[in-house]
């Protein structure tokens, strides 16, 4: 697993999750209409327990419309951004201009969601829909998006807490993959010398106009 290298020194590597990765669990929830989340007691349901059901439907949904607002922020997304590209399976070569920066963005809103989503009571989750069109109005397309999934999973930044699918036959609610930050992400974070509950003071919301699940549920 390749490490940041500016921290390889300074961090241990990231430890295997204590969560086994679901492929059945990751409810769907509309960012504007959370009436598929059905009523009565769900905690049967796949056989998930009553806890780690609310945790997965309260997930944060990721608007990625955050950047970077302070100088460290701006450096820690840049090395991240280069560190990435390199450890991408699927990229051949560095990004150069303007597709760098808008790389260096799509990094920056990951980072900002991610924390965000980390520094909350009832579920430390979040979620974005994968599919293409999801990302129509974002100012991070589809590409980078994915780009960036695949460079921090290959870090190990990132961590899939459970697989999107969507299946009819077991229950009628689509399905979407949780995310949350790696314990190394964290560390990174805290040795660029900001703490991840002070993600607020160093990502500001840009406000791209998609709907966030905290503006519904703060």
């Amino acid at each position: 697993m390749r490490i940041p290298c500016v921290y390889s020194l300074c961090l241990f590597p990231p430890q295997p999750s204590d969560q086994k990765r679901l492929n059945v669990t990751n409810l769907y929830l509309s960012p504007t209409d959370n009436s598929d989340m059905g009523d009565g007691d769900h905690s049967d349901r796949r056989g998930i327990n009553e806890d780690r059901l609310t945790e997965l439907l309260n997930a944060r949904y990721m608007a990625l419309d955050h950047v970077a607002a302070s100088d460290t922020a701006r450096s820690l997304c840049q090395l991240l951004a280069a560190e990435a590209t390199a450890a991408d399976p699927q990229r051949k070569r560095g990004r150069r201009g303007q597709k760098r920066e808008q790389f260096e963005r799509a990094v920056a809103a990951v980072i900002a969601d991610l924390l965000l989503g980390h520094g909350r009571e009832l579920s430390s989750l979040s979620y974005q829909p994968l599919g293409p069109s999801e990302f129509t109005g974002s100012e991070v397309s589809y590409r980078n998006f994915i780009a960036v999934l695949r460079g921090f999973e290959a870090l190990g930044l990132i961590e899939r807490v459970a697989q999107g699918f969507f299946d009819r036959s077991e229950i009628s609610m689509g399905y979407t993959t949780r995310f949350q930050p790696s314990r190394l992400l964290l560390e990174v974070c805290v040795k660029a010398s900001f703490l991840p509950s002070e993600v607020k003071d160093h990502f500001i919301n840009e406000g791209s106009g998609r709907t966030t699940y905290d503006q519904i549920n703060p």
